[in-house]
This record gives C-alpha cells, structure tokens and sequence, in this order.
C-alpha cells in the first residue's frame, strides 16, 4: 500500500518465481493464470523501477520517480491481492482432512477413519498409515485379556484415541497451518 512499508518478502519472491503450482499436503495446487501475470507484471514494474532509478538519482525528477513507486504499488497489490486469495482458497482446501477429524468427534467409526487420513497426508514418506481399521479400537475397548502385553496394548491404543479426540474437541481448525 502506497506510504506503507509492509512489503513481505515472500510475495515478492512468489511473484519473481512466478511457479505456477504448489505441494500441500501431497497435492499439487495450481495458481490460476490471472495470479501468475499478476506476479510477471509486478515484477517487471520493480525491474522497470530499479533501472530508472540511476537517471532520476542524476536528474532529481521526484515526479518521475512518485509516479514510478505509485505504479509499483499498485501493481504490488493487485498480485498480493490476488495471489493472497488463491492461497485462503488453497488452504481451506488443505485443512478438510482436520475438519473432518473435528467433525466426526463422537463417531468412533469415522473418526478413526479419520485419523487414518490425516495420519496419511502428515506423513508423506510412506510412515503415514490410511489402513487402520475401527476394529483395532472396538476390540481394545472391550478386550478382557490375562495377558498383560494385550491389556498394555489395548490400553495405550484407547489412549491415543482418548487423547485425538480431546484435541479435536479442541482444535481452532483456522489456526492450522498445512
């Protein structure tokens, strides 16, 4: 914003990339194409900008160089406008899987499925697990066993659930960061 001085490095560096996709959660968000010449365009003002500067710094035109700074600025914010709206929409997008978590609270059945998920996209490199099964649960919960390994098992499996569930109940879905 013009007189302002919030630059983020980062959308600049977005801009200079300009790459049109990004990773989340093992998936491949693409940028629309009117985010990506927003970038080009803003780019190319700043590259504009910075090789008149020499020729103003001798001639002292600071018109030339207000009008330069305004024109940056607003192409500037036009990207961040942009490009900062994109990426709500992608990471809302990203966030379903500690949605649905938080959703299926008090369904033992869906919520392990649930786990499972996120456990999945957490976990990219091939420790994140989808294929538990609410019959792990279901048996722990009501396992009577003589062994003390099973009932140290089971009662560390109910745990963990316990636990996930307390965090789900409680979780701010907004605050996650995918």
């Amino acid at each position: 914003m013009l007189g302002s001085d919030q630059y983020l490095v980062d959308i600049l560096d977005s801009a200079q990339e300009a790459c049109p996709y990004m990773w989340v959660n093992g998936e491949k968000y693409v940028f629309s194409e009117h985010v990506i010449q927003k970038g080009i365009s803003m780019f190319a003002t700043l590259v504009d900008l910075t090789r008149r500067i020499p020729k103003i710094q001798t001639t002292g035109d600071m018109e030339e160089l207000k009008k330069l700074i305004t024109s940056f600025d607003v192409e500037w914010c036009a990207y961040e406008k942009a490009y900062i709206s994109e990426l709500i929409i992608i990471e809302n997008d990203a966030r379903r899987f500690i949605l649905a978590l938080k959703q299926s609270v008090g369904d033992d059945r869906a919520f392990v499925e649930a786990i499972g998920e996120v456990n999945a996209v957490a976990n990219p490199e091939g420790t994140g697990r989808s294929d538990f099964d609410y019959k792990l649960l279901s048996h722990c919960k009501r396992l009577k066993s003589d062994s003390a390994a099973v009932q140290s098992l089971c009662a560390r499996v109910v745990a963990a659930f316990t636990n996930l569930e307390k965090f789900a109940r409680t979780v701010d879905v907004d605050l996650i960061d995918p």
